[in-house]
């Protein structure tokens, strides 16, 4: 058995949303990253005291649908820079 590293990561068990939204979400997560010139970009949901990737563009398959500890990801967003209502983890 190969043991891998515990990240505190984790596959959301269903998805939040129907196929339909998700698309939409897909395609305005791609644009942000067009438009701002950003290499990736995800839109990640606070769900069940965990944070969820619903839309990623320029990422590695299967990253949509990770979950991380709702702690992991506001350290991160305390250096976040803030767009209005956006944050924008470098």
């Amino acid at each position: 058995m190969h043991d891998e590293p515990d990240t505190g990561r984790r596959l959301a068990e269903s998805p939040w949303a129907d196929e339909q939204t998700r698309q939409h979400l897909q395609v305005l997560v791609e644009g942000v990253a067009t438009l701002a010139g950003f290499a990736q970009s995800s839109l990640t949901l606070r769900r069940d005291g965990q944070f969820e990737v619903v839309a990623a563009a320029g990422v590695e398959d299967g990253f949509v649908g990770t979950q991380v500890p709702a702690a992991s990801i506001e350290n991160e967003l305390r250096d976040a820079d803030e767009w209005g209502v956006w944050r924008f983890v470098p």
